[in-house]
């Protein structure tokens, strides 16, 4: 994706993003670059580890290693002070056959991360590796979480500003052109950042539907005799609620269940049930979503769609639509784009 005139203020704004992060960052007591280099002649990253304990990725020690393969030159002198000499010093490569991130501990990867990320704002092809910010290779699955550990919140945020700029920086409109930069950020940096607005839109939900109630609306339970006719299935929920939010975590109810459900509910129990299983939804990262019940099932949406929304309120409208949009980024496909066609227009 060509970002045109914006790309050199993003591309400074970034940069001075990672150098507030990461100023005054060490590598003192944690494994160099050249370090690395040695370790990772001893075998795979696994090998080269002793094992994890409380604190993180333990190496073997180095002066084992040494006796083993021999005392040899390393390609890298560690001539650095602090990591912004490395950020243009062409002796330095951020991805390399023998060492790197895969053989750092917790220290040196917070401070050998920064300047790979510099140094790929303005050449993505010299900077930091993919596979650094993801659970690959395989091998380092368990080990990753351990080397990312010493970075604080703005660090973390300045990786993922890294991360979603180099999305940006490769999407050519095909998802697997750049596949490898949205596995790293979606599977594992975008829970802390999608956490936060996960909290403001709870607060909106509560806020928006507070006190509503189902009075003189059809329950669960009377949607379940609706769909079938009169006559229940099975267990049925027997309706014991007295308000939506004891339905949140209530393991007895099922916004997923195949019969009844939303479907079969007037607006004052859609608004009702809608609110319980928005947040159930989000406390459970996206799980038995009310995906369909907020899609409007054509264009325009069909009368019975406008019927059963038809007591939603502005506010609780507001709340929908952020609902919606927080699910769009949470999934990053198109599942959500039908509700979003209807609940992220703005109204009056």
């Amino acid at each position: 994706m060509d970002l045109g005139e914006n790309l050199a203020a993003r591309q400074a704004a970034l940069r001075d993003e990672i150098a507030k992060a990461f100023e005054g960052v060490s590598r003192v007591g944690g494994v160099s670059w050249g370090q690395s280099q040695v370790i990772s002649l001893s075998g795979r990253p696994d090998d080269a580890y002793q094992g994890v304990c409380r604190r993180g990725p333990k190496f073997r020690p180095l002066g084992v290693i040494h006796d083993e393969i021999g005392i040899r030159p390393l390609a890298f002198s560690d001539h650095d002070t602090t990591w912004q000499d490395l950020v243009n010093d062409p002796a330095w490569e951020a991805e390399t056959q023998d060492g790197g991130f895969d053989f750092l501990d917790a220290i040196g990867f917070r401070y050998y991360v920064p300047a790979a990320m510099t140094r790929g704002i303005n050449r993505p092809e010299k900077g930091l590796p993919v596979t650094a910010l993801s659970f690959e290779p395989e091998e380092l699955r368990k080990l990753r979480p351990f080397q990312w550990s010493l970075l604080n919140r703005p660090q973390r945020d300045a990786v993922r500003s890294y991360l979603h700029f180099m999305i940006e920086l490769t999407d050519s409109g095909d998802f697997y052109s750049n596949h490898p930069w949205k596995s790293a950020l979606y599977g594992h940096w975008i829970f802390e950042e999608l956490e936060d607005d996960k909290e403001e839109v709870r607060r909106e939900i509560f806020d928006a539907f507070q006190g509503v109630n189902r009075d003189g609306g059809v329950s669960w339970a009377e949607a379940e005799l609706i769909d079938m006719y009169g006559h229940p299935i099975g267990e049925q929920f027997h309706d014991c609620d007295t308000s939506w939010t004891e339905l949140v975590t209530d393991p007895t109810w099922d916004p997923d269940v195949g019969v009844g459900g939303f479907s079969f509910l007037d607006g004052v129990g859609f608004r009702y049930f809608l609110a319980a299983a928005m947040v159930r939804s989000l406390d459970n990262r996206g799980q038995s979503t009310p995906q369909f019940a907020l899609s409007p099932g054509g264009q325009p949406p069909s009368e019975y769609r406008l019927e059963q929304w038809s007591r939603i309120s502005a506010a609780q409208r507001a709340a929908i639509q952020s609902f919606v949009r927080y699910q769009m980024r949470l999934s990053d496909d198109d599942s959500w784009d039908e509700a979003w066609s209807y609940w992220g227009r703005v109204e009056d």
